[in-house]
């Protein structure tokens, strides 16, 4: 009688999942290849991650950038020379409220796999991301002609949509793990970016008033070129959960446009400000966003996203 070896059970659960690289490396040297790998040629999965894009116009230029401007002030030495016909001085003034930067935002997406031979797969997908930073500082500020002691607080927030397509190769296939490479072009088609600024006077005549200043702009068109190293654990022949490391290659630099400032400063509060982005009008019509550099010039705000991502995925193979 002949017998048979019994076939390998592609039910057995993965390795844990790890944390690092050196994990993924370890997976190079772990058991023997399995004749059999999983048949199932699509699958779609669920991703979420971080990614912390360079970024390194806002992070190192216009969240330093300061508020400035001119402020009339009442000499409180004489009688309200404001109401004698005496003008009242005009005092430049900064008022600095740095961010820091921006940390590593969250990344959301789905991905769609198409395994068309053993070791390459296809990949298409889209992704959203929103990073923010925020800082909240006390000190006067000069309001309808007197310095008040004012509770500051500014806030700037990134955030994209994009669609992605690419493909993946798998270095070593084990009867329950895959260790791959993966390349991907992503297109950012929806960049919103928005700062806030809001003073909350403590003191004086607008004491328990608050006044707001909103810069809003978009851009669309960046384009990066994503490569990166995964593990994959396969729980059953049609479940696996991935770790990837990965880094985006800004091919292009985008800059923000058709921006607006919403100032919530009236003429009788007896101050202009030079807000720290606005939109300048270039020859071709297009409003460019600009931050101001500490000299009170102002530069042409461009956003590079390259960086590193990291990410986790469940992916359901059918």
């Amino acid at each position: 009688m002949r017998l048979s070896a019994p076939s390998p059970d592609p039910g057995r659960p993965g390795a844990p999942v790890l944390a690092s690289l050196l994990g993924l490396a370890a997976l190079f040297g772990a058991g023997p290849l399995a004749a059999d790998a999983p048949k199932r040629d699509w699958s779609v999965a669920p991703v979420l991650g971080l990614y912390q894009p360079s970024l390194s116009d806002l992070n190192q230029g216009e969240f330093l950038a300061t508020i400035s401007g001119d402020a009339e002030l009442i000499d409180q030495s004489s009688v309200n020379v404001s109401d004698s016909g005496i003008p009242s001085p005009t005092e430049p003034f900064t008022y600095p409220i740095p961010l820091d930067p921006l940390p590593a935002g969250t990344t959301a997406a789905l991905e769609f796999q198409w395994r068309f031979d053993d070791r390459h797969t296809l990949l298409i997908g889209g992704s959203t991301w929103e990073a923010s930073s925020q800082t909240l500082i006390r000190r006067p500020f000069p309001m309808q002609g007197f310095f008040v002691e004012t509770e500051a607080t500014r806030k700037h927030k990134v955030s994209f949509t994009e669609l992605f397509f690419g493909w993946r190769y798998d270095l070593q296939q084990r009867r329950d793990r895959h260790v791959y490479l993966r390349l991907s072009l992503h297109d950012m088609f929806d960049i919103d970016q928005r700062e806030d600024f809001s003073f909350f006077f403590l003191e004086g005549r607008p004491k328990g008033v608050r006044k707001s200043i909103i810069i809003q702009s978009q851009a669309t068109g960046a384009l990066l070129l994503q490569t990166g190293l995964g593990g994959e654990w396969f729980v059953t022949n049609w479940l696996s959960l991935s770790l990837e490391a990965n880094y985006a290659y800004g091919l292009n630099e985008v800059v923000l446009r058709d921006g607006s400032v919403n100032v919530d400063f009236r003429d009788s509060d007896n101050v202009a400000l030079k807000s720290p982005l606005k939109p300048e009008n270039p020859p071709e019509g297009r409003f460019d966003m600009q931050y101001k550099l500490p000299d009170d010039s102002y530069k042409t705000l461009r956003l590079d996203f390259s960086g590193w991502k990291a990410l986790a995925k469940v992916s359901i193979h059918y």
